[in-house]
């Protein structure tokens, strides 16, 4: 797509791997990387076509005039920055996280009158000047993560922009005033971060597109409630809103969002709504929104059955968010009665002391798969769990000497001790294991099946499983010493004639025969080849890998199958090439003189050899033969 895009001149990329690059006409340039030789960017004396230059500096005598957009992802392109005046025609102009930018720029950049977008976007700009209201073509102002305190007065100018974002780098609460006019920017469909001081005639009800906005009232300003009052009615108009965080800048007030109780016409579209404030109780029209999708709160200070009574009426309410301070009871029920249609998410942030227990009756939550709680290093408890029969993931994250958390991960541990004993089964051969590890095994796969929905009752078959295998001496050693290294056969060869029945292989017959015809064709005078079979445990993998090496026995002087896992490790080493080397001095009959030759090596012989000298031996027994 890039090399396209190059070819057609639909792109201009100048830096990183494609430094070197020069260009005729640039419409659309993408600065990725300066080179460190990248100091003279004086205008071109001449017209370029595009062509490589080797490591000259790729942006000597670039012309800027035609650009239409202009991005850049060089932090310390300030150089190029020096030149935005010569942009004359540009659209669009993404300087996100450029820290080479500086407000002697922006006043270039106020003087590109056709500009459409504008992200100035995590830079250290401090102030942005009047002149931005002459950029009567703006649609989009991404401000957000500056060290702007506020928006001049003549933004209201911009009459064709619909998203205006804004935040500050070192404030918690970051927001701005908009003044008055802000009724004429009748675009506007996004703005964030706004806060109602002591001006009442910001009339956002006026604004009939606005589809989101971030709005909070100044909680100390000695007009609030009139303010509030204001801000209510306004709401009321804003038919079009989907995306609603509404707040007060008091955050600990006594219910300082009581005003949004009675709200004649609340905007029925709402996708998502917010609080942040304290609330006496959920507002009843909230559970009539039937587009609702997300709910978040923060600060509410609820009692009593709220938030759940009003938002499980919701019908399509997917996730809940609750930050701090949203309940002051100490216990938080999502009751029976409580039964949400279509609920998906919970999630709680909660490190202040309220509540103490989070409980879930039956019934409450049934479609519920994604739980998540924090609890930090407050002691909290959660009761039940148990009733979530489509739970698919559980995140609880606090300090770990909770007892909550210390519960959540006992569970966790013997869950990841089952799925563990559970591939080791999978992974190991039928004889591998001896018939008390084997019965253990097939206790935790029942209790593993049964998992959903039967929390309480895991926990309590793992502790009798486990004080069964403690009474039968089982322990990690000896699960240790039979899944990594499975048991070789006494008589290889006698084990592989053995499965020379059809009967026994249903469905792997042509493949073994494929296998094998590969094999035969190698090259013996090259290097040895590796036949990986893959696939998931129980689908024959070995039984088919001993087939081939039936059908192939002739081909080969020596032979020899060991089984390993995925718990094989370094000091399983040793036991795995006394096995192979066991398999190796059995050596076959010669069929043309009739003699079978015997090794002078024997089983005692082969344990009392450390780990070089079993590997010497094998490289003996096995040089200038072929072997598998």
């Amino acid at each position: 797509m890039v090399s396209k895009s190059l070819e057609a001149n639909f792109v201009s990329l100048v830096g990183g791997q494609y430094g070197g690059m020069s260009y005729d006409k640039i419409r659309r340039l993408s600065i990725h990387g300066v080179e460190k030789g990248a100091k003279d960017l004086s205008p071109p004396p001449k017209k370029m076509a595009a062509r490589r230059h080797g490591r000259r500096d790729v942006m000597e005598g670039m012309n800027l005039k035609h650009v239409r957009s202009f991005s850049m992802f060089e932090l310390e392109g300030h150089k190029l920055l020096d030149r935005l005046d010569e942009f004359t025609l540009l659209r669009v102009l993404d300087l996100e996280g450029c820290s080479g930018l500086r407000n002697k720029h922006l006043r270039d950049i106020c003087r590109m009158y056709l500009l459409k977008f504008l992200s100035i976007r995590g830079t250290d700009i401090r102030k942005i000047p009047p002149s931005v209201g002459d950029l009567e073509h703006l649609q989009m102002l991404d401000a957000r993560d500056t060290y702007l305190r506020y928006l001049p007065k003549t933004v209201t100018n911009l009459e064709k922009l619909e998203r205006l974002l804004f935040s500050t780098k070192d404030t918690w609460l970051s927001m701005w005033q908009p003044p008055s006019g802000i009724s004429r920017m009748k675009a506007l469909r996004e703005v964030n971060n706004i806060v109602i001081r002591d001006n009442i005639q910001v009339a956002i009800g006026d604004l009939e597109g606005l589809q989101g906005i971030v709005v909070h009232v100044n909680g100390d300003s000695e007009i609030r409630e009139e303010l509030r009052k204001h801000l209510a009615a306004s709401l009321c108009r804003t038919n079009a809103l989907r995306w609603l965080n509404v707040g007060d800048t008091r955050v600990y007030g006594d219910n300082n969002l009581d005003y949004l109780m009675d709200l004649r016409s609340p905007p029925q579209l709402l996708q998502y709504l917010r609080f942040d404030g304290g609330v006496s109780r959920l507002p009843d029209w909230v559970g009539s929104l039937s587009c609702l999708v997300e709910f978040c709160m923060s600060y509410g200070r609820l009692k009593g059955d709220q938030p759940f009574a009003v938002l499980c009426k919701a019908p399509n309410l997917r996730i809940i968010r609750l930050h701090e301070h949203v309940y002051s009871g100490d216990k938080l029920v999502a009751r029976t009665a409580h039964n949400f249609p279509a609920l998906k998410e919970m999630r709680v942030s909660c490190h202040n002391e309220f509540p103490s227990v989070f409980s879930f009756q039956e019934g409450s939550m049934t479609k519920l798969e994604t739980l998540e709680l924090n609890f930090y290093d407050n002691q909290k408890s959660i009761e039940g769990v148990e009733h979530f029969k489509k739970l698919k993931e559980v995140q609880h994250i606090g300090w770990k000497n909770n007892s909550a958390i210390n519960q959540v991960a006992e569970l966790r541990d013997e869950l990841d001790t089952m799925n563990a004993v559970l591939r080791m089964q999978s992974d190991a051969d039928d004889g591998s294991v001896d018939h008390f590890v084997r019965v253990w095994m097939n206790q935790t796969a029942a209790l593993h099946d049964r998992l959903a929905g039967e929390i309480r009752d895991l926990r309590a078959r793992a502790v009798i499983i486990s004080e069964h295998h403690a009474r039968y001496g089982l322990s990690r050693e000896v699960l240790s010493r039979s899944a990594p290294l499975a048991p070789a056969p006494r008589a290889t060869t006698h084990a592989l004639r053995a499965a020379n029945d059809p009967k026994q292989f249903v469905g792997i017959s042509d493949q073994a025969k494929l296998l094998a015809a590969k094999v035969e064709k190698m090259d013996v005078n090259k290097e040895r080849k590796v036949f990986s079979v893959v696939g998931f445990g129980g689908l024959g993998k070995t039984t088919l890998a001993m087939e081939v090496c039936r059908q192939l026995e002739a081909m080969f002087d020596r032979q020899a199958q060991v089984s390993v896992s995925q718990t094989f490790g370094r000091n399983d080493l040793q036991a795995l090439l006394k096995r192979v080397l066991q398999q190796v001095v059995k050596v076959k009959p010669d069929k043309e003189k009739g003699i079978k030759e015997e090794d002078s090596l024997t089983p005692g012989d082969i344990d009392k050899m450390d780990l070089d000298g079993l590997t010497s031996t094998i490289e003996e027994k096995l040089m200038d033969k072929r072997y598998e």
